[in-house]
């Protein structure tokens, strides 16, 4: 996966889904603002630039014929907590015939067709204010990196910590398979300090990350002059790790034909550096990670055969942080005192605890993270509170008629509305559309506590 806080230059960057086209005169508008904008036509092209980028803002088209479902959306979300997420609906009926749309958390506002640009404009730029500072405040908080073990005592993780301890011991190549999120990179880490080779060096490609034209140049290298003329001479990652590590994250976005380049040097430590007539040697292990099942990349043929042998030699299967929910109080403590290390230590409450124990955590430790983080933000005293994770919940809502979930998502605006804006009514009835009069009645239809 690529960086999820890569930047995109200092540019305002938005993201859409969009699958019928429909955002032409946003993007026009957008990009007369000097806006960056990206839009997505599937879903799948959609992830990846979300999984490639940092994005403050992102706005997902809805649409009669075709529903992306919320639960995809929601583990994405997990992935970077900072994001704010807006909502184009086709109109208030639809939502009659959708009403999980309603019950997400994921929405930071919703906006019907037509669409009035002002005000969605007005949105996007207050969305992507509050995420910067979010994102600014985040960054001076950052855990201090401490391979030395896995955190947790569960069967599970204990398991883990033997898997790694024996793989570790070994110079094979490894194949680390799990979830988006579960700590694949921190297992090939663990992987290399505890290895022969830990004096090595140990680096990293993003396979999905890294330009498809660029892939084999930077496993491999090249020649000076033999990708255009003036091109300096490049040693690769594979050669730079000679005696060391060598982790390729998402290994199965690299091209099908650098799969096969790579699948021989595992098999005998030769490659080629582009533009080269001599055979080069080096002892570099590498590690790959993968989110998906090779096995049936390989049956579809996205996958070489020969690349998916050659890595699973030895594999390693990280496991979700729901399948080893007794180690979150510990993992959640340990994160904690790394981001508070120089500041006043913090302590969750009884029901942030439990709160957590029963979050199913689609995006497992980097997003349990990411909420700790964010919480030490939000928590002003000692204690975070449960609200202080702002983790999503169902709760009750089989159990709600369609105008009370109207009540509740517009009481959750107003309050959020209100807060985000000091408590300045006249800011929020501005931000909101509506006049102070109408702001007042919604305060005493909610009994909305100021």
């Amino acid at each position: 996966m690529g960086n999820l806080l890569e930047s995109n230059g200092g540019t305002r960057a938005t993201l859409i889904l969009d699958h019928e086209s429909s955002s032409v005169n946003l993007r026009q508008q957008l990009e007369s603002s000097d806006w960056r904008v990206h839009v997505a036509e599937h879903m799948k092209e959609f992830k990846r630039l979300f999984q490639q980028h940092r994005f403050e803002v992102v706005v997902v088209y809805f649409n009669d014929n075709s529903l992306t479902e919320i639960s995809e959306l929601e583990t994405l979300a997990s992935h970077n907590i900072i994001t704010k997420w807006v909502a184009i609906i086709p109109s208030d009926t639809w939502l009659d015939s959708h009403p999980n749309i309603l019950f997400s958390h994921l929405f930071y506002d919703y906006h019907r067709q037509p669409l009035r640009y002002d005000h969605l404009l007005a949105t996007i730029g207050h969305a992507y204010g509050m995420a910067k500072l979010q994102h600014q405040k985040l960054r001076r908080l950052k855990v201090q990196h401490k391979d030395d073990d896995i955190i947790g005592q569960s069967p599970v993780t204990q398991k883990l910590q033997q898997r790694v301890s024996v793989v570790s011991k070994q110079a094979t190549p490894v194949l680390i398979n799990g979830d988006s999120g579960s700590g694949k990179q921190f297992i090939a880490r663990l992987l290399h300090k505890q290895s022969k080779s830990s004096h090595g060096k140990l680096s990293s490609i993003n396979c999905g990350a890294t330009p498809e034209h660029l892939v084999s140049s930077e496993l491999f290298g090249h020649e000076a002059g033999s990708l255009h003329a003036g091109c300096e001479l490049k040693v690769g990652q594979i050669q730079q790790c000679n005696n060391g590590t060598l982790l390729l994250n998402d290994v199965e976005e690299l091209p099908l034909r650098v799969q096969s380049s790579l699948a021989r040097f595992i098999d005998n430590q030769e490659f080629h550096p582009i533009g080269a007539s001599n055979v080069s040697i080096s002892n570099c292990r590498i590690i790959a990670t993968s989110s998906n099942d090779l096995r049936q990349l390989v049956n579809t043929k996205q996958f070489r055969n020969e690349l998916y042998q050659a890595l699973t030699t030895t594999t390693i299967e990280v496991p979700t942080l729901s399948e080893r929910h007794q180690d979150i109080n510990h993992l959640a403590q340990y994160f904690v005192s790394q981001f508070c290390e120089h500041q006043e230590i913090k302590r969750f409450s009884q029901c942030a605890l439990d709160a957590m124990q029963h979050y199913h955590w689609p995006g497992n430790v980097r997003e349990l993270m990411n909420r700790i983080r964010r919480a030490i933000i939000l928590s002003e005293g000692e204690l975070i509170s449960k609200s202080h994770l702002e983790l999503p919940t169902n709760n009750g809502i089989q159990n709600l008629t369609l105008q009370d979930a109207r009540d509740k998502v517009e009481k959750e605006v107003v309050v959020r509305t209100i807060a985000q804006t000091g408590y300045n009514h006249s800011q929020a009835a501005k931000e909101l559309g509506i006049s102070r009069t109408s702001l007042y009645r919604l305060i005493s239809k909610h009994q909305i506590a100021l």
